[in-house]
């Protein structure tokens, strides 16, 4: 279904505009360009902007003290959860087993 906008957009195109849209799409899944009419990707770097060595890319200095915290309190409010639910059930059985 053909919507207003899309009909407003293509006739305030050039046909040759479309056209080249059109065939971009049908030439590969991937996108493409319509400005040079070429699928090129750009190369990496092997230097940064200021022409010095790139560094890796890695996790901040004492990630790993922060993700052993966090693993620490999960373990721990699991454990506290687990105790709630269980007072909570014995409760109710308690609640349920007396007259």
């Amino acid at each position: 279904m053909v919507v207003e906008w899309q009909i407003r957009m293509a006739q305030a195109l050039s046909s040759d505009v479309m056209r080249d849209i059109a065939n971009d799409a049908r030439r590969s899944s991937r996108p493409g360009t319509v400005i040079d009419g070429t699928d090129a990707k750009p190369k990496p770097k092997a230097e940064g902007p200021k022409g010095d060595a790139v560094t890796p890319l890695r996790p901040p200095e004492g990630i790993s003290i922060i993700d052993q915290l966090c693993d620490e309190q999960d373990r721990r409010d699991r454990a506290a959860l687990m105790e709630t639910i269980a007072r909570s059930e014995a409760a109710r059985r308690k609640a349920n087993d007396t007259p």
